[in-house]
């Protein structure tokens, strides 16, 4: 019960949900940007949009429900191509692209356009379906080393979709800050939004490479070990 409860609460509702519902959000508020004249003020034409859909029908909702669903596993995936495209296609790792060894205030400065650029780099990139698909080390793991791989799973692998995914939504949300104050005007107080938005998209970009880092360092070892014990024993 435990487990399945961390694996609702972590693996789907953080690092899936969430994530979604900001993506839609921001696209929702970016369509109504453009579509429509908006109150002259950031916060209250984005409480206009949550009142609008808080009055939906259920059907609606349930359907926006699974819509911030979709939005999230369409998030993973790109996210999961980027990092495949890296290691099948540039015989490399994602934390060998470009900028990566850059202090990291520099990693969360640069982190909206490398987000975009790491994906860009990958559409383009990938010729195959193999091209982007990130080789596994579960079947590297002895038997007896499995929980290990089980423990690494669940302590890092949620975390760092929950970091990554909502680092890929934020970007959705910076377009939808900029698209505002190009239609309505530069103040000192949209500003200092989009700079907000922005670097919370760089620090949990970075937060997102620090925990896979970690998680797919680990894995490393627990393959190396399990080649000194005879793999799948």
């Amino acid at each position: 019960m435990k487990d399945f409860f961390g694996k609702v609460t972590f693996g789907f509702i953080m690092a899936q949900l969430f994530p979604g519902a900001v993506a839609v959000l921001s696209a929702g508020f970016l369509f109504q940007i453009l579509s429509s004249p908006q109150p002259d003020s950031f916060l209250i034409s984005i409480q206009s949009t949550i009142a609008d859909w808080g009055a939906l029908t259920l059907t609606a909702q349930l359907f926006l429900a699974g819509l911030c669903v979709g939005a999230g596993m369409a998030i993973h995936g790109i996210h999961w191509s980027v990092i495949g495209y890296y290691e099948s296609t540039e015989g490399n790792d994602v934390f060998h692209s470009f900028w990566y060894n850059m202090p990291l205030i520099f990693q969360v400065l640069l982190g909206p356009p490398k987000i975009v650029g790491e994906t860009a780099i990958m559409v383009w990139g990938a010729k195959t379906i193999q091209g982007a698909a990130v080789p596994e080390n579960v079947p590297q793991i002895h038997k007896d080393l499995f929980p290990h791989f089980e423990f690494l799973q669940e302590f890092y692998l949620y975390s760092a979709q929950f970091f990554a995914h909502t680092a890929y939504a934020l970007v959705i949300s910076l377009a939808s800050a900029i698209a505002f104050v190009a239609v309505n005007g530069l103040t000192p107080r949209r500003l200092a939004i989009a700079i907000v938005v922005y670097l919370a998209c760089g620090v949990f970009f970075v937060l997102g490479r620090v925990q896979l880092s970690s998680l797919f360092s680990a894995e490393i070892e627990l393959a190396r070990r399990s080649a000194w014990q005879g793999i799948g024993a």
